[in-house]
């Protein structure tokens, strides 16, 4: 069930994104991809779970976040607010957040840890490109 879950999004929600990535890093676009896994308030790591941690709005009187989650989103905020000022998320006291461009293998990892990880569904992208060439060699 859990596998089955993982490559479903990496196969629907991930491979897009990598893909824009891609794209956007071919015409020299700065481009800086994520990877949030945080247990968002007990409830897993949701789609959009990264949305209240980025904005903020971790709500302050809730048992369900921890000191780590603060953190993360104080950490998350520093970026966004950079990326808004500057185009580059990157600051003092952040975290290194390296461009896409420069290593596509690598994305930040938002959760307790924050930090570059190898992207773990580079095979889940690496064989739908593979059936994507075949499919477009048949027309």
């Amino acid at each position: 069930h859990g596998c089955f879950n993982e490559l479903y999004s990496a196969a629907w929600f991930d491979y897009s994104h990598y893909n824009w990535g891609r794209l956007l890093a071919a015409e020299d676009r700065p481009v800086y991809e994520y990877f949030f896994n945080k247990n968002n308030g007990g409830i897993g790591s949701i789609h959009s779970g990264d949305i209240p941690y980025a904005y903020g709005n971790l709500p302050v009187d809730s048992r369900l976040y921890g000191a780590d989650d603060y953190a993360l989103s104080a950490t998350m905020t520093g970026y966004w607010l950079n990326f808004i000022r500057t185009g580059d998320p990157n600051g003092e006291g952040l975290p290194r957040w390296e461009r896409f461009n420069d290593d596509t293998t690598m994305v930040l990892e938002l959760n307790t840890d924050v930090g570059m990880v190898k992207d773990k569904y580079l095979r889940v992208y690496e064989l739908i490109d593979l059936y994507m060439d075949e499919e477009s060699n048949k027309r």
